[in-house]
């Protein structure tokens, strides 16, 4: 690829993924409203100028940009002085047209951090690294004026999937937590039958979430014809039978043996994430620092 070429290459990205599905679905809707049409005029044929099919809605266009072989060359300049960088861009860019001036001045120029970022820098926790980001391409300038990128880390960790079922048999209702540097069970105290599973009532996390049942009798009252409970002599539900029934609950725990080998083994060879997740029912988990809200780097 001609570098004389590079910002005619980086503007031609097409149509952008959300305008493309909405053009899509503008699609299905006329052909969903010609279907209508249809089954009603068939149903009625001597009034068929009676009915109309509404016109496909209009859908504007809206484009993106590809960016990545600008970033590849911003990354081929990686450990030059910015002054050279900067001289170079107006080289390779032709600013006089539109299409270079929006890559130059909307895309290259502002994905790089000249000046400290004060903002950024109030922000920002004591434990992290401000030579990190959350954007895959985050370039600055150092003190001494040459060109660098921010190292990308993830925002959320990535979530290697297990077999949960395999993880919940193996705890048998049990947490597992530490008791100074030490692995040790906790069991849940009382007499009822305790068990876990991966779900829960988690909606927006699904199968990642640890959710633990306590096993009871739910009683089972007479009612009355309208759906109410029959009251004796007392003022109290009548109750006819009980039926048992799993209910989610934080259990109140105490602490058991320690691991053995094999089940230290099993442990170490789980995910990060998961190990997390049983750990925080432990009487002894210590939560991590929360992240501060206005972090956004």
């Amino acid at each position: 690829m001609s570098k004389k070429n590079l910002s005619r290459t980086v503007i031609e990205g097409g149509r952008s993924k959300s305008n493309k599905w909405d053009r899509r679905y503008s699609h299905q809707e006329t052909r969903a409203r010609e279907k209508n049409f249809l089954t009603e005029v068939k149903g009625d044929l001597e009034n068929y100028y009676e009915y109309d099919i509404e016109p496909t809605r209009h859908v504007y266009k809206g484009f993106t940009d590809k960016l990545g072989p600008m970033y590849r060359w911003l990354e081929s300049q990686l450990g030059k002085p910015w002054n050279d960088v900067r001289s170079e861009v107006t080289k390779t860019f032709d600013t006089r047209t539109t299409a270079g001036r929006h890559i130059v001045y909307d895309h290259l120029l502002s994905s790089v951090e000249v000046t400290p970022d004060v903002y950024r820098l109030k922000y920002l926790r004591k434990t992290d690294d401000p030579n990190t980001s959350y954007f895959k391409n985050d370039f600055f300038v150092n003190e001494e004026g040459i060109l660098c990128k921010r190292r990308y880390v993830r925002r959320h960790e990535k979530i290697v999937h297990i077999n949960t079922n395999q993880l919940v048999n193996w705890l048998n209702g049990r947490v597992v937590g530490y008791a100074g540097k030490k692995l040790f069970w906790f069991v849940p105290t009382g007499k009822n039958q305790w068990a876990c599973k991966y779900g829960g009532n988690g909606y927006y996390y699904g199968s990642r979430v640890l959710q633990y049942y306590y096993l009871y009798d739910e009683p089972i009252y007479l009612r009355n014809e309208d759906g109410s409970p029959v009251l004796n002599q007392w003022g109290k539900a009548i109750i006819t039978d009980y039926e048992t029934k799993w209910r989610a609950a934080t259990p109140v725990l105490r602490q058991d043996r320690r691991l053995n080998e094999k089940e230290l083994a099993y442990w170490n060879s789980l995910p990060e994430h998961y190990r997390t997740k049983v750990m925080e029912y432990s009487p002894n988990y210590v939560a991590p620092e929360k992240p501060n809200n206005y972090y956004y780097y």
